[in-house]
Formats: C-alpha cells, structure tokens, sequence
C-alpha cells in the first residue's frame, strides 16, 4: 500500500505521464472465462451472418419484383 501511495507520489512530481500498467497488473482469465468469452463472440459473429444473409436476402427479391405499373 505505501509503495504504490510513493510511486504516486513520485509520478506527481514528472511532467510525463506513466501507464495504468505500471500500478495495475492484469489478472489472467480462468479457461473458463476464455471459452465463454470465445462462444460469446462466436454468437456475435453468427448473428452478424444471419442479419446479412437475411439483407442479401431482401434485397434479391426487391430487385426480382417489376418497377412501376404497367399501363
């Protein structure tokens, strides 16, 4: 606690501004947390897939319809 209460103090007193990675370390994340962030974004990505099928979709079938009236 009081060496990080110094390096705060200490970083004060420089013009330069130091990272947040020089007082925090990163946590690794737990296999567990990998696969359920890997299946997340993999659901992400499908979704993306099926709302673009389903614009290719619409957009087919708009240009197969005939414009205008035939008079």
């Amino acid at each position: 606690m009081k060496s990080g209460a110094s390096r705060l103090q200490k970083n004060l007193k420089s013009a330069q501004q130091s990272r947040l990675e020089g007082f925090f370390r990163p946590v690794e994340r737990t296999p567990e947390e990998q696969a359920a962030l890997k299946r997340k974004n993999e659901e992400r990505v499908e979704e993306k897939k099926k709302k673009q099928r389903a614009a290719a979709k619409e957009k087919k079938e708009a240009k197969a319809k005939p414009r205008g009236g035939a008079a």
